[in-house]
C-alpha cells in the first residue's frame, strides 16, 4: 500500500497493450459485480427538464472546454481525421446511444444514434445526457483526493469520528473505505451480512421496483453491529458501502449535500455544466421495448450510482484525469482499487463505457440508452481500440 496517499497517479501505455489491460472500466475476473434486480414496471415517469448551464467558472475551465456555447451542438465532425471518422460514423449507423472518439488530445467524431426519446422521436446528440451507473464512484474519489489534498480530511482517519454508530472494535480509516480494502459488505449484493438483513432487503427492493426513496442515511442502521468480511487493509474487496459511507463523509466535512459539492467542485473544475446527480436527471429516456424501467433513488445510491453526463462532458474528465490525476506508471497500479478505477456501469436502462490512453491522449466513450446495445458496446471498444493502434502506426 507504500505512496497510495498521492492522488496523482500513472499509467503509459499505448494501444496495442491497451486492449489487454488498459481498460479501467472492464472489472477484472473475479471482482464483484454491483447490480441490482430488474423490474417490470406498467408505467415510467421521466424528468425532461432541460439543465441549466451553470455560468461558474473554476480551476480548470478554460483548460478543458471545447467551444462555448458546445450545448448548442450536436455533433462534430473532425475533416482532419475525415477518413477515421467516416469508419466510426458507419460502425455506430444502427446504435442508440451518444459516441466520442478522440487521438491526439482531439475530437474525431462526436455524435449521437437513434432515439433519446422515442416516443417523442427525439434523437439523440453529443450532448445528451444519460445515468453512469457506477462510473460515478470516479467523482466520489476525486473529491475524496482534493480534500486531502486540501487538508480538509486525513486518511488515516478511523471513520468511527463521522459514524459513531458503528460499534466494530476494528479501526476502518478513510483510506480503507477509499481503497477498497474495509471489510464492509456490500449492501446493494449481499444483504444477509448485515444485521436485519431482511429488512435492508426491502428497502432496497422497493426502492428499485417502485422509487421510493429510502431515508437519507438509512444504510447507517445496518452496519452499526457488522460483521467485517475481513479485517481492514487485509484484502481488496470492491463494496458500494465504502462509497456510500464516503459520500456521507464529503457532507460532514464540507457542509454540503453530496449533490451540491459535486457539481461546484468535481463537475465544477472540468466546465462539466450540464452533467448532475440529479433524480431522472438526464435527457435521454431508457428505451424500454421490452419492459419499462426506473432510475435509482439518490439515497439509494449517493457517492454510487447516481451521476448523468453526456460523451462531450465525460471527454472533459477523460482529459482531466490524464492530465492531472494519472501521472506515472506506479500509480496506476493503485489507482485501479478506487472509485477512479471503475470507467464502466450500467443501471436499469442506460450503459456506459470508456477507455483512456493517456499516451497519446486518446479516448473512446460510448454511452446508450438501450440495454440491449451491451454487447456490440464492449466489441466496439475493442474494435475501436484496434483501429486507433493501426491508424497511429500508419501515421
Amino acid at each position: 500500500w507504500e505512496g497510495k496517499k498521492m492522488k496523482k497517479r500513472v499509467i503509459k501505455a499505448v494501444f496495442v497493450s491497451a486492449v489487454a489491460v488498459m481498460m479501467f472500466g472492464c472489472n477484472k475476473k473475479g471482482e464483484e459485480e454491483s447490480t441490482l434486480p430488474s423490474i417490470n414496471l406498467q408505467e415510467i415517469t421521466s424528468n425532461m427538464d432541460k439543465i441549466d448551464p451553470t455560468e461558474e467558472t473554476e480551476k480548470y475551465v478554460d483548460e478543458y472546454k471545447y467551444t462555448e456555447g458546445y450545448e448548442e451542438v450536436e455533433s462534430i465532425f473532425n475533416e482532419e481525421y475525415s477518413e477515421l471518422a467516416a469508419y466510426i460514423e458507419k460502425h455506430f449507423i444502427r446504435f442508440q446511444g451518444s459516441v466520442l472518439v478522440a487521438i491526439n488530445g482531439e475530437i474525431v467524431i462526436a455524435n449521437g444514434y437513434g432515439y433519446a426519446d422515442e416516443f417523442e422521436e427525439t434523437l439523440n446528440t453529443m450532448n445528451t445526457t444519460y445515468e453512469l451507473g457506477l462510473t460515478s464512484l470516479q467523482f466520489t474519489a476525486d473529491a475524496v483526493f482534493d480534500m486531502v489534498d486540501d487538508g480538509l480530511l486525513d486518511l488515516d482517519t478511523d471513520i468511527k469520528k463521522f459514524f459513531p454508530e458503528i460499534t466494530t472494535n476494528k479501526k476502518i480509516t478513510v483510506e480503507d473505505l477509499l481503497y477498497n480494502c474495509s471489510g464492509l459488505p456490500n449492501y446493494l449484493n449481499d444483504q444477509d451480512a448485515f444485521e436485519n438483513g431482511e429488512e435492508l432487503r426491502d428497502i432496497i427492493r422497493l426502492a428499485v421496483e417502485y422509487g421510493k426513496e429510502p431515508q437519507n442515511n438509512f444504510l447507517i442502521d445496518y452496519l452499526k453491529n457488522v460483521e467485517l468480511l475481513f479485517e481492514p487493509g487485509e484484502k481488496f474487496h470492491r463494496s458500494n458501502t465504502n462509497y456510500y459511507l464516503l459520500a456521507l463523509i464529503i457532507e460532514r466535512v464540507s457542509g454540503l449535500e453530496f449533490e451540491e459539492y459535486i457539481k461546484d467542485y468535481v463537475f465544477g473544475k472540468c466546465g462539466m455544466r450540464m452533467s448532475n446527480l440529479a433524480y431522472q436527471g438526464t435527457s435521454a429516456i431508457a428505451s424500454y421495448e421490452h419492459e419499462a424501467y426506473l432510475s435509482y433513488p439518490v439515497n439509494l445510491v449517493r457517492g454510487v450510482m447516481s451521476a448523468n453526463s453526456n460523451v462531450i462532458e465525460m471527454y472533459k474528465w477523460c482529459k482531466y484525469l490524464m492530465n492531472e490525476v494519472i501521472v506515472d506508471e506506479e500509480a496506476y497500479l493503485n489507482i485501479g482499487k478506487t472509485g477512479y478505477g471503475i470507467m464502466n456501469g450500467e443501471t436499469q436502462g442506460f450503459i456506459s463505457r470508456c477507455a483512456i490512453d493517456p499516451e497519446t491522449k486518446s479516448a473512446i466513450i460510448i454511452f446508450s440508452n438501450n440495454i440491449d446495445e451491451k454487447m456490440f458496446m464492449e466489441n466496439s471498444i475493442d474494435v475501436l481500440m484496434l483501429k486507433l493502434q493501426s491508424y497511429m502506426k500508419s501515421e
